[in-house]
């Protein structure tokens, strides 16, 4: 990395790479040992009227996590009131989210030229989709344990690298809904592409939230 990036802003970009080629690694070798898994059929219809839906599932997505976040830290909030621990502001909970890998990732998009991070941003959620969406819950199997125990582990992997478990709320309640609504349409519609979409479409409305 050249002097216009700090040691963090490096650091960042080059974890954040190195995290999306992991897990191209991790589905390539997937594919290749377990011979019932293939690539999920991506539709060649690229039109709006398969991006659109995306686009919008994502905002929807977004606007449900914060009002479920609300929700949550409401709730810790009444219960602190009665502990020694006593509430924790909104823009605490919002501060302590910007941490761990997914803070990192903020960072490489922020700091990265034109439209390197979006594109990052776009093969990392599309990788997450493959494993989390489709080739985990089909090497789990079960209809429902499958995609549950699947949600669980991309639920569990939000908390990668927090300092503390309220850090990683935001994050966890976000990917706890998404885990239940991309595996439900998943299942029934068998299309990926719309999902990654969504999925892209909510983290760069986060990331945009996070500056």
């Amino acid at each position: 990395m050249n002097g216009r990036y700090t040691p963090i802003e490096s650091y960042s970009v080059i974890r954040t790479i190195l995290v999306i080629a992991l897990q191209v690694v991790v589905i390539t070798t997937l594919l290749l040992h377990f011979r019932n898994l293939s690539l999920p059929a991506v539709s060649a219809d690229l039109t709006l009227g398969l991006l659109v839906p995306g686009v919008a599932l994502g905002i929807t997505e977004m606007t449900c996590f914060g009002v479920a976040a609300e929700y949550v830290i409401g709730a810790y909030n009444v219960a602190a009131r009665h502990s020694r621990f006593g509430s924790v502001p909104p823009s605490v909970w919002m501060d302590s989210s910007r941490a761990g890998w997914m803070g990192q990732l903020h960072v490489a998009i922020r700091v990265m030229p034109g439209p390197t991070g979006p594109i990052l941003v776009c093969l990392q959620v599309a990788c997450e989709e493959v494993m989390f969406r489709h080739c985990f819950p089909l090497l789990i199997g079960g209809a429902v344990t499958g995609p549950v125990v699947s949600g669980a582990l991309f639920v569990g992997m939000q908390a990668t690298g927090m300092p503390r478990a309220r850090s990683a709320v935001f994050p966890m309640v976000g990917a706890g809904i998404m885990a239940a609504v991309h595996s439900a349409l998943y299942s029934r519609t068998g299309q990926l592409l719309p999902l990654v979409v969504a999925h892209a479409a909510c983290f760069l409305l986060a990331s945009r939230a996070h500056r």
